[in-house]
């Protein structure tokens, strides 16, 4: 990960010097320690989605059928499939 870097004139200065350069200075004048700002790397955030299989179908072209649903979730991991209330009979997969 690279450097942060801010330029903002210090109070009390000409703006001659960057912000880190000035506090690098003015800390070691004083005695004391100054925190410079870090950027943090944050965790990847992963959408999850639900498939719904409203249709008997099992042509995995058809965006209600259970092969659909399923080679969808396989692209998105976390996925849930889900099946519309009241759907009944057979699905037939094709191998």
């Amino acid at each position: 990960m690279g450097t942060f870097t801010l330029w903002r004139p210090v109070p009390g200065r000409t703006g001659r010097m960057s912000w880190p350069a000035a506090l690098t200075r003015e800390a070691g004048r004083r005695g004391r320690r100054r925190h410079l700002p870090v950027l943090e790397r944050l965790d990847d955030r992963t959408l999850l989605s639900t498939f719904t299989v409203a249709d008997l179908s099992g042509d995995p072209t058809d965006p209600e059928s259970l092969p659909y649903a399923v080679d969808q979730a396989n692209s998105a991991p976390g996925s849930t499939i889900l099946f519309q209330s009241g759907l009944t009979g057979t699905i037939t997969l094709a191998a």
